[in-house]
């Protein structure tokens, strides 16, 4: 079509208009002349999308290697699907019109729809890392009615695209968890809801957006009271002493820490403990009690100790940003040294840039304090690199 002079819009428009009734009988009585096990493998196919790659659908189907390998080549040979040759992935396959799809699901009952949907989407689950897939894993699940594994993915999903910096899908992630979340009363996992508001209050922060991160804590506030929840009211007023802390407003963060601090030592949670003492550390330094401070932002260390979830790794890195500057107030020279090149490695092994740069900057201060000018430039210029 792009050989005839057709523009993207006018290449669309052929591409929705709708298959003649000839055309669509016809390939209709061609599925149904297949055999069980091709016919099965086609409605897989067709319920995975327009395109699909060959392992999610050779575990969605669960034939035998001869005869899913068959079924393939008899799909090719009828003229149903074609493997995709552009780019450098292999396994692809597309239909060879987008319609033929359409027309295959409109001939499936809803049962039998869903029912396949769950089947692709453990079978994405079982064929590797699922992290870069995790929103279509969620549609899938969410499709066959599966609301707990749906939050779940969603949740996945929105962190993927926030590790990745790409705000926007992440919070349409977030939301889509959300909406599940609040249209059915189905009670989901309070650890899942724990993490969705969190991660949501993260994304809200990075975008310097106050009232959303409030309003991520409130919610989770809330759903902690309505669930007689510790882990999610102590998160929640921890959150919200970290917006006064943001907010230069020390007393009042020093209110919701203590009350959070209630909750939270009901709950075997040593993360969210981390940041409560994390928390504390910020409030002392931000009063200028700088020996409490560093006693609680060490506690705060080794809550975390060993753990080895990313998010938990670029918090560490965070945490080691502060007990450098710390001990760099406190002219503690060389534990600042030690601490910057520890802070420079997890800021890197994780993605967290902000700490690592940190790390060199802090690194390169005390290079010149103590009189190493010389590997202070290096370091500087290493952190602006």
């Amino acid at each position: 079509m792009q050989k005839l002079g057709l523009d993207a819009d006018q290449i669309n428009a052929v591409r929705n208009l709708p298959l003649a009734g000839s055309i669509r009988v016809l390939f209709r009585n061609r599925v149904n002349q297949l055999d069980d096990e091709t016919k099965e493998l086609f409605l897989t196919a067709a319920v995975i999308g327009n395109t699909f790659s060959i392992p999610i659908l050779e575990k969605a189907c669960d034939l035998k290697n001869n005869n899913f390998v068959t079924a393939v080549e008899e799909l090719e040979r009828v003229h149903l699907i074609q493997p995709i040759t552009e780019g450098s992935v292999a396994g692809k396959y597309s239909f060879i019109h987008e319609k033929i799809r359409e027309s295959v699901l409109q001939d499936l009952s809803l049962v039998r729809v869903n029912l396949i949907h769950e089947k692709v989407a453990k079978a994405m689950e079982d064929t590797g890392p699922t992290s870069h897939q995790a929103a279509v894993i969620a549609d899938h699940f969410q499709a066959a009615g599966n609301v707990h594994r749906a939050f779940h993915y969603w949740i996945e999903a929105g962190m993927h695209a926030r590790s990745i910096f790409s705000p926007h899908e992440a919070a349409q992630a977030f939301q889509n968890a959300e909406k599940l979340f609040l249209q059915t009363e189905i009670l989901m996992d309070v650890k899942e809801i724990h993490k969705l508001y969190t991660q949501w209050a993260g994304l809200k922060e990075e975008r310097n957006d106050s009232a959303g991160l409030v309003n991520c804590y409130d919610k989770m506030i809330e759903w902690g009271r309505k669930r007689q929840s510790p882990l999610l009211v102590g998160s929640g007023l921890l959150g919200m002493a970290h917006d006064e802390i943001l907010k230069i407003n020390p007393q009042k963060a020093n209110e919701f820490i203590q009350e959070a601090e209630i909750f939270l030592n009901q709950v075997e949670n040593k993360v969210e403990l981390s940041n409560l003492y994390n928390h504390k550390g910020v409030f002392f330094q931000l009063t200028s009690e700088l020996e409490n401070a560093a006693e609680s932002y060490k506690k705060s260390l080794s809550l975390t100790e060993g753990m080895l979830d990313p998010w938990v790794l670029s918090s560490r890195a965070n945490l080691l940003t502060q007990i450098s500057i710390l001990e760099l107030f406190l002219c503690n020279t060389q534990n600042a040294l030690r601490i910057t090149d520890e802070n420079i490695r997890l800021g890197e092994q994780t993605g967290n840039n902000l700490a690592a740069c940190w790390g060199y900057t802090i690194k390169s201060l005390t290079q010149n304090l103590i009189a190493d000018f010389e590997g202070g430039i290096q370091t500087a210029q290493k952190g602006f690199r």
